[in-house]
């Protein structure tokens, strides 16, 4: 019960209540100022007629109700406990602040004596005039690598996580001199070496990075995995490989991005870095294979329809990442120019004349219609973003028509 007692049992707040409810001269509204004629002087509350007595009727209810409630409470009966001694409070500590100031001390002093050994590490292997032997330099790379992959491990269990990212970034650009060493050993395909150890080193590099909870890691492994197909086109016969190489690595990296959300949950972090990484890869390696195939001289209106209808298909799937409206604006563009090239394709032997020059145009405006309009697209893809990029790939088909008119027109007159 709340309040001071008064008497045996009876709390304070129940006395006065109880004169409360049974007083007849104050007024139950303002409480300071007597009734007089059934009406308050002060505030002007007037009692008259039944209001009063159904007031007056609940207030007498509510003060047998207390005075039963105490008639209760008076039964209650009354063990009391044995007083208990107040607990003693241990004084604070320092311990905590302690670790923190150690484990700053160890952060700058692991930083600091990994990024010596490296530096000592390269300068020794690739600045030595004195050391000739590649095995040796590798050995050394090597060992160099799995010193800091070892070291990172050590201080993610001192739970040192800025310095184990430190060390791990410097074991990633280790690790790439291993590839490159790999690389280098005068085989008669140097990139498909290449291309063999960067997909086995970055898909170890990717299960150590998940298993410790390493962002260095986890971002070297997927980076250098969306290089994996260039480099395997890269020792290729035939000009269009390349194309097909860059193409291949805006696929992975776009399916990384995607796998990217997987591993996102796993290590609970956004791996924001990572996808804006991947991002930039996929639209650099898409434009290169574009360009390559064009500039390679050995292309076909196939070629470059399949060029296209497959950058439309990888940009409607890429269009749920990061610059949806980037890629909703390259199903657009790309899709036309599919369609716009598709005439050349499908009649191979045709002589460019005045029909045929029309019939650009007119190709331009089926892939408007079927690209914005009619074929199904995923929820994700943008349809303001996809119809700039449609209408802006029918332009393109209109320049060249029209450029052809104008000279008609021009030298005729």
């Amino acid at each position: 019960m709340t309040g001071v007692m008064t008497g045996s049992r009876v709390p304070m707040w129940s006395d006065i209540a109880l004169n409360r409810l049974r007083d007849t001269s104050a007024c139950p509204v303002c409480n300071a100022a007597e009734v007089l004629g059934q009406r308050c002087r002060r505030c002007g509350a007037d009692f008259t007629g039944g209001i009063g007595a159904e007031l007056w009727d609940a207030s007498q209810t509510a003060a047998s109700a207390l005075v039963a409630r105490q008639a209760v409470l008076d039964r209650v009966p009354l063990h009391p406990l044995p007083r208990a001694a107040a607990p003693v409070v241990a004084a604070p500590t320092v311990t905590a602040k302690a670790v923190g100031t150690s484990a700053t001390v160890q952060s700058v002093l692991a930083i600091a004596g990994a990024g010596l050994v490296a530096i000592a590490a390269i300068v020794f292997t690739f600045f030595n005039p004195d050391l000739t032997d590649s095995g040796v330099r590798n050995a050394v790379t090597a060992g160099v690598t799995l010193l800091f992959i070892a070291g990172a491990r050590l201080l993610v269990a001192r739970r040192l996580r800025f310095s184990a990212e430190a060390v791990g970034g410097l074991g990633v650009v280790f690790v790439a001199l291993d590839v490159a060493a790999v690389a280098g050993r005068g085989t008669a395909s140097p990139w498909t070496d290449a291309a063999i150890a960067t997909l086995l080193a970055a898909s170890a590099l990717l299960a150590l990075g998940l298993l410790l909870r390493l962002r260095a890691w986890i971002f070297g492994s997927l980076v250098a995995a969306a290089f994996v197909p260039v480099m395997f086109t890269a020792g290729a016969a035939g000009s269009l490989a390349p194309a097909l190489g860059w193409f291949g690595t805006a696929v992975a990296a776009s399916v990384l991005i995607e796998a990217g959300r997987t591993f996102a949950k796993r290590i609970g972090s956004s791996l924001l870095a990572d996808r804006v990484a991947l991002t930039v890869v996929q639209i650099i390696a898409n434009a290169l294979a574009v360009i390559t195939a064009v500039g390679a001289g050995e292309w076909t209106p196939w070629i470059l329809f399949g060029l296209f209808a497959a950058t439309a298909l990888l940009s409607a799937f890429s269009a749920r990442h990061l610059a949806s409206w980037f890629w909703s604006f390259g199903v657009g563009g790309a899709g036309v120019l599919a369609f716009l090239v598709l005439p050349s394709a499908a009649l191979p032997a045709v002589v460019v004349g005045s029909w045929f020059v029309a019939l650009l145009p007119m190709s331009a405006v089926l892939g408007l219609i079927v690209v914005a309009t009619l074929a199904p697209l995923p929820a994700w893809v943008r349809r303001g973003a996809l119809t700039v990029g449609a209408l802006i790939g029918t332009a393109l088909g209109a320049i060249f028509p029209t450029i052809t008119a104008g000279l008609t027109i021009a030298l005729t007159v």
